[in-house]
Formats: structure tokens, C-alpha cells, sequence
């Protein structure tokens, strides 16, 4: 069975604890490095989990280590959406990008390379990863972001054509207006300057 571990790191940034939920890969899967997600909203990803272990089992889904950072729901807002508290983000950004970072290097002892490091998020938590991929494109070579909010600051269009350009899958359900315009919007503007993604759309409100 694959490795499903909690636990609980202390965020100097955030001053406050906060839970990651990892899944990792079956033991008989021995590679050097493996893909690792990190994902928004963890306590969400345990939904998600039982799914994406069994597509390893059955070779649908390669390897992949899934790390689950858990939000804070009193300021979940504030946290993945730039421009409602801009401390605020700043300081959940710092969290996101170098401590949980560290310690999945440190704890984990792996050390994610940028073409097998990846983002997930949706609703609030793609608004999320969105922007961190392109603050920290560095790091982050793969955005997996769906029915993604607005954000009130705005990402300008040139901000998705600077080096190194990171690959984007997006999703949106046919009956979630606004999330789905808003999605369309980050797709359209990824087509105009030619970068590598893609956009589909499910017959689905802002539901699981």
C-alpha cells in the first residue's frame, strides 16, 4: 500500500501550526526523484488521495508524491488570494514556498527538481497557485489549477510570457459562471503568447 503520512510543522511566517497530508509512493516504485505535487487546501486532498493511489496501483497514474497543505478556514481568503490582505499573503507565501519546501527536502529527502515540481488548486486555492507559480517560476514548472477565482490584484499579461514559463492544465465546470470566465480568461491569455497548456470544461457547477 502507498504511504499515506499527517503531520503537523510550526510556521515561523504564519506563527501558527499547520498540517500537510502526503502521499507517498508504494515502495516497490524505487526511482531517484519523483514528481511531487504540493497542493492548496490539503484537508481537501485526503478526498483525493484513495483515487490517485489506486491509478498508481493500476499504472494509470506514475508515481508521484502528493503533499496536502492544510488552510487555516478563518483566513483561507486572505491566504491564497492576492490582494485582500497583502501581509497577509505575503507571509502564506513565504510558508507555501520555502517552509513546506524545506521540509519535504529536509523530511522527505527529496529534493524536487522545477520539471517534476508541479502546483494544485481550485476555487481560491488555483487563484493560489496561479500567482505562486509566477512569483516563484524557479521552482514550479507545472500549474494544475481549477475553476480558478478573481483575484483583486491583478496579473498582467506579460507576467505569463517571462522565462522560465511554467506548463498549465486548467478546468472549469460549464455551470460556474464566473470561475469559468475567469478560468477562460487565464487560458485565452496563455493561447494569445503561445504557451503551453491546456483548458477543458466539464458539465459541472463550482462543486467536487
Amino acid at each position: 500500500m502507498e504511504n499515506i503520512r499527517e503531520v503537523t510543522i510550526q510556521s515561523t511566517y504564519l506563527q501558527e501550526e499547520r498540517r500537510l497530508s502526503i502521499l507517498l509512493p508504494h515502495a516497490s516504485c524505487i526511482q531517484d526523484t519523483y514528481p511531487v505535487v504540493f497542493c492548496a487546501d490539503g484537508h481537501d486532498i485526503l478526498n483525493m488521495i484513495p483515487v490517485i493511489a489506486s491509478g498508481m496501483r493500476t499504472g494509470d497514474v506514475p508515481p508521484v508524491v502528493v503533499v496536502g497543505v492544510h488552510c487555516n478556514v478563518e483566513t483561507r481568503a486572505e491566504d491564497y488570494v492576492a490582494g485582500i490582505d497583502s501581509s497577509r499573503f505575503a507571509a502564506h507565501e513565504k510558508f507555501f514556498t520555502t517552509e513546506v519546501f524545506e521540509w519535504v527536502e529536509a523530511d522527505l529527502g527529496f529534493t524536487p527538481t522545477r520539471s517534476n515540481c508541479g502546483l494544485f488548486g481550485f476555487s481560491n486555492g488555483g487563484a493560489l497557485v496561479i500567482h505562486l507559480s509566477l512569483r516563484h517560476r524557479e521552482k514550479f514548472g507545472v500549474v494544475i489549477a481549477f475553476s480558478v477565482s478573481r483575484s483583486p490584484e491583478k496579473i498582467e499579461n506579460s507576467e505569463y510570457i517571462r522565462e522560465p514559463r511554467p506548463r498549465y492544465y486548467l478546468a472549469a465546470g460549464v455551470q460556474e459562471r464566473l470561475f469559468k470566465k475567469n478560468t477562460l480568461r487565464i487560458a485565452k491569455a496563455l493561447a494569445k503568447h503561445g504557451i503551453e497548456h491546456l483548458y477543458v470544461e466539464r458539465d459541472a457547477g463550482h462543486n467536487y
